[in-house]
């Protein structure tokens, strides 16, 4: 049996009691279903809405024949003022208890809110001020997920009028239940399976993706290691280039102390081999001596493919300059040295 997608309406018509001639300011109350019908199991969602309805347009009788749709009774509409909405609310006939019961519900300033055990079952929404659509001063709107009863609705609205006098408009709606047949239940099934069968192959996927992630990881946690090593070595090997200069930086302090201050020159430099000219001549040939200031190296997976060989030489030493040799090979090595010379 085929679902009947249809949009039942039934408007209860309130209209204003300022009129000139046949003019009247109408408000409508407006309770629709959507789908009109629901087959347990197969519909997805049902959509039950209450609403006021606004136009200045229409007289009372204009009101009633141009609706359209089906109504409660075949009497013109009764006129009423609808200045500001104080509360909607949305019930539903409990055939146990022979009442109404309370489903949803919203009030000025307010969000609207679930009523008792139906505050798991539903999601609602709906303001008393506005509406986003055009020519609805409130609403109220009230959807249930897979729904599996239908039953007889009603919106009960109360308002204030533009004399501040209260009035109520209340509508009902009946949402029937379609048992679904077999040939809807199968259809329903295909489609599930295909809908399964679409989600097991993503999650197939996925697991490609994250067995594929998890040897990158495992690659890059073997490079760490490595570096780690690598890293270990090298800073081994600096330590004790470091020690040695500092046991030679020491030695050379040791010197400079015995010495006077106006019988020094010193500078420093890149490690490269050059002429070092003097920045004041020596009367007679001086003693140079020199050493590395900083010695360092930048790691990288080559870095271990030849030795580190850091060493600086003075050469030809007169009372001009001299010649230095500066010598710092490995991957990625650096180094500066500093010269002293001592007026002999």
């Amino acid at each position: 049996m085929a679902v009947i997608w249809t949009f039942s309406l039934i408007v209860a018509s309130l209209l204003s009691i300022q009129m000139t001639g046949q003019t009247v300011s109408a408000a409508y109350l407006v309770i629709s279903a959507s789908p009109s019908s629901i087959q347990p199991i197969l519909t997805t969602t049902l959509k039950l809405r209450c609403s006021i309805k606004l136009d200045n347009t229409l007289n009372a009788r204009q009101i009633h024949g141009n609706l359209g749709v089906e109504q409660t009774n075949t009497e013109p509409p009764a006129l009423a003022d609808v200045d500001h909405i104080v509360s909607i609310i949305l019930k539903k006939y409990n055939s146990v208890t022979l009442t109404n019961e309370a489903v949803a519900n919203i009030i000025p300033y307010d969000k609207p809110v679930a009523e008792g055990s139906y505050a798991n079952l539903v999601q609602v929404d709906g303001n008393t001020d506005s509406s986003p659509v055009p020519g609805e001063k409130g609403y109220l709107e009230v959807t249930w997920f897979k729904p599996m009863e239908g039953g007889t609705f009603s919106c009960e609205v109360t308002a204030l009028t533009s004399d501040r006098h209260p009035t109520t408009l209340t509508q009902n709606l009946e949402v029937s239940v379609i048992e679904p047949g077999i040939s809807d239940l199968v259809i329903h099934i295909a489609a599930h399976d295909l809908e399964l069968s679409k989600h097991k192959k993503y999650i197939t996927q996925l697991e490609e993706v994250n067995k594929e992630l998890k040897q990158e990881v495992d690659i890059l946690k073997s490079n760490i290691t490595l570096h780690q090593d690598l890293y270990a070595h090298l800073r081994q090997d600096l330590d004790t280039l470091t020690a040695n200069i500092t046991h030679q930086t020491s030695a050379l302090i040791s010197q400079v102390n015995g010495l006077k201050r106006q019988n020094l020159q010193t500078g420093f430099d890149v490690c490269r081999s050059q002429f070092i000219r003097f920045p004041t001549p020596y009367l007679t040939k001086p003693q140079v001596v020199t050493s590395f200031i900083r010695l360092g190296f930048t790691l990288t997976a080559n870095s271990l493919e030849e030795p580190y060989i850091f060493q600086v030489n003075a050469e030809n030493v007169d009372e001009v300059g001299f010649n230095v040799t500066c010598i710092n090979t490995g991957h990625g090595a650096i180094a500066d040295f500093v010269w002293l010379a001592i007026e002999a």
